[in-house]
């Protein structure tokens, strides 16, 4: 009787670090990806445990059927959330919130009724604002970061509330402060 790997669903998968994430892993997990590019557009090769589902997280029909596929071929325990957008510009740009903001939500919604154990997000430090006088950077500052646009602050305080009510999984942050790559190689800073 064959164990069966435990379950990972993994958003921005065609990104570089998601990339080199589902190859460094996808050995010792299932590893469900999504991402917007296909598969062998990013070079991620052939692997038996890699379930490719190529869509857009703000879709949310799209993140259903996702989420119905992932159900019938075992299920997962774990998100790994690394899609996102940012604009180092600074302006107001519709992408931030659709991406950042309706699709992390939907990201959540599928991630409460997969029963995931744990929801690992990332965030670019370049997106926060450092706190002032002396004060620590938090979990609970980062995740309220990716909620909601800069502008929205009594909104963001509202939604992040409403989201811990809503949601007991574990939350965990993955904020690296640099990421650089060479040819293959993969170096994040943390």
């Amino acid at each position: 009787m064959s164990e069966i790997l435990p379950g990972i669903v993994v958003t921005g998968a065609s990104g570089f670090i998601g990339r080199h994430f589902v190859i460094a892993v996808s050995g010792k997990f299932r590893l469900f990806c999504i991402a917007r590019r296909s598969q062998k557009e990013v070079g991620i090769p052939y692997h038996k445990n890699i379930h490719w589902l190529q869509l857009d997280i703000t879709n949310q029909k799209n993140l259903l059927n996702a989420l119905r596929y992932i159900k019938d071929h075992g299920g997962a325990e774990y998100v790994l959330h690394l899609a996102g957008y940012y604009d180092f510009t600074m302006k107001e740009n519709l992408a931030y919130e659709q991406i950042n903001v309706t699709g992390t939500r939907y990201v959540l919604d599928m991630s409460k009724v997969l029963g995931i154990k744990r929801f690992i997000f990332s965030s670019s430090l370049a997106a926060c604002k450092f706190p002032s006088n002396n004060n620590v950077l938090t979990k609970r500052v980062l995740l309220m970061r990716i909620f909601l646009t800069h502008e929205a602050k009594e909104k963001k305080k509202k939604s992040y509330k409403n989201m811990r009510r809503s949601f007991h999984v574990q939350l965990s942050g993955l904020q690296p402060y640099t990421v650089t790559g060479v040819n293959t190689l993969c170096y994040i800073c943390f």
